[in-house]
């Protein structure tokens, strides 16, 4: 079965940029820092980041960009996948 490559790229793209974006809200509300803490604390760390301020114009190319990259790689993926699978 061969994948569609705008589709599989569609997908990894809304994936990862609602990632970003939720990670995002999490910055303007304040909740990044004790979530990151949570987790570094999970893996036995200590968190060496510090949040900056949120920019919304920052959060924008952050979601912006996590959408387009996804995109390509999702896209190659496919294309990959395809090529290998083809007999």
């Amino acid at each position: 079965m061969a994948l569609d490559n705008n589709r599989v790229g569609l997908t990894a793209a809304v994936v990862f940029s609602g990632i970003h974006l939720v990670w995002a809200l999490l910055v303007s509300l304040g909740l990044a820092k004790p979530l990151a803490d949570f987790m570094f604390g999970l893996h036995f760390m200590q968190n060496p980041m510090a949040m900056a301020s949120f920019s919304l114009g920052n959060a924008l190319m952050l979601v912006v960009l996590a959408f387009a990259v996804s995109y390509v790689f999702g896209w190659l993926f496919a294309f990959v996948y395809n090529k290998l699978g083809s007999k």
